[in-house]
């Protein structure tokens, strides 16, 4: 009797403790899988120790330099009109008073080359530097500047004539990435299961069989998952671990 055989007659004497044993495993890691979201790391992050890192770090503690990393706002609307000017006064006044915010350029600051307004004077950027010097805080920072300028937003935009307030750049760009990565990854998930049953169906031709190959998907994700969790206690792990 070979090994296989003996695992398989071993399986056959308990497969209730085995099913009751699996079972375990399955809820204990549909537990730590369903908390796997808030773990994962968004954004690029960072390589604690290297070259580029440490280069960049002692740039920003030795040099006194607020917009080490930044965040970017634009104002779309007419510069020059007098409720545009008030409503980019009082976006300044909102971003200062965070305290994330080290200091938000704009064109009238000391020192500042000209390029913050569009040449048709219908557009204007505001620069906003982040007291930190990690881009996995600045990119947390994005939803935190959306919120707070939220209310001045829809204000603007019922105005008349209407104005747009965007937060945009490296940081903001990454973090769109991964909320839609994260959406289109479940969307899809959404469309080829059931695409997937029916062509098991037409395979297999009965229930039991149609749903074994689906079940074992569904155990092996939600175990991976489950790991990818455990993991993510020791390690960053990127949103990106979902499409894999």
């Amino acid at each position: 009797m070979n090994s296989l055989e003996r695992w398989a007659r071993m399986s056959v004497r308990h497969h209730r403790l085995i099913l009751v044993f699996w079972m375990t495993v399955f809820l204990v890691a549909g537990a730590g899988a369903g908390r796997l979201q808030g773990r994962l790391q968004p954004g690029t992050g960072e390589l604690q120790g290297c070259p580029s890192d440490r280069t960049a770090r002692l740039a920003g503690e030795k040099f006194s330099n607020p917009y080490h990393q930044v965040q970017v706002v634009v104002v779309d609307g007419q510069v020059d009109a007098s409720g545009t000017r008030a409503m980019i006064a009082q976006l300044a006044s909102t971003l200062r008073a965070l305290p994330l915010v080290r200091e938000v350029m704009l064109p009238d600051t000391p020192g500042v080359p000209p390029g913050l307004v569009s040449r048709d004077r219908k557009r204007q950027v505001l620069v906003v530097g982040l007291g930190t010097l990690s881009k996995r805080a600045a990119e947390r920072s994005v939803e935190t500047i959306r919120s707070a300028i939220a209310p001045l937003v829809q204000e603007a935009r019922r105005s008349d004539p209407p104005i747009d307030i965007l937060v945009t750049g490296q940081h903001a760009l990454t973090v769109d990435l991964d909320a839609f990565s994260t959406a289109d990854s479940s969307a899809a998930e959404n469309r080829a299961f059931p695409l997937t049953a029916l062509f098991l169906a037409l395979a297999f031709g009965t229930l039991t069989a149609m749903l074994t190959p689906l079940m074992m998907g569904v155990v092996a994700i939600v175990l991976a998952s489950a790991a990818l969790w455990g993991l993510s206690h020791l390690l960053d792990i990127t949103v990106f671990a979902q499409s894999v």
